[in-house]
């Protein structure tokens, strides 16, 4: 079903984009839809900048750039999947959603640094980052219990560092495992 009811081009564009929603992203196969939906988005972008009476139908725009986060994050690229859903936190910074996958991007990327590098604590902007918008989204949608139950693990993973350098000690001295 279309998002919007202006000109054939736009309709197509709604159109396949749902296709690629039904058969891609529910499946967790976004990431074999990278390049459709940028093709999508910039297809999207010509025709609002050939026709900006058309630029009403901007929600179409939003779930083009939503979906392809989504698409970005299935395919393992958290650092572009962050991007675009920052990117829609710009246009509409009360989407909760967003604030939620970029939040939860974050402390994949986190993770996936502290994984390949000893010492992930001079990464801990990107946690912290990931904290900032988990809590924001909790505040917008209550409700979902998937945003404070990533929330609560954002916390955990940060407790847990703090622990660390406590024990630790001196935050300049690397000190206990080799890495």
């Amino acid at each position: 079903m279309a998002i919007c009811s202006y000109p054939v081009e736009l309709t197509t564009i709604c159109d396949k984009m749902d296709d690629i929603d039904r058969a891609m992203l529910r499946y967790r196969r976004g990431g074999e839809a990278i390049g459709q939906l940028e093709g999508l988005l910039e297809q999207y972008k010509e025709i609002a900048a050939r026709e900006p009476e058309y630029l009403v139908c901007a929600k179409l725009g939003l779930n083009l750039l939503f979906n392809l986060g989504c698409a970005y994050e299935q395919g393992g690229k958290l650092e572009k999947a962050v991007e675009i859903h920052e990117e829609l936190l710009r246009l509409n910074p009360t989407d909760h959603q967003a604030m939620y996958n970029a939040g939860t991007n974050l402390v994949k990327l986190f993770t996936a640094f502290q994984n390949r590098v000893c010492g992930a604590q001079y990464r801990q902007d990107l946690l912290d980052r990931a904290i900032i918008l988990l809590r924001k989204a909790v505040e917008l949608n209550p409700e979902n219990p998937n945003y404070m139950q990533n929330l609560e693990e954002a916390f955990g993973i940060k407790m847990r560092l703090q622990a660390y350098a406590d024990i630790r000690g001196d935050g300049n001295r690397r000190r206990g495992p080799i890495c």
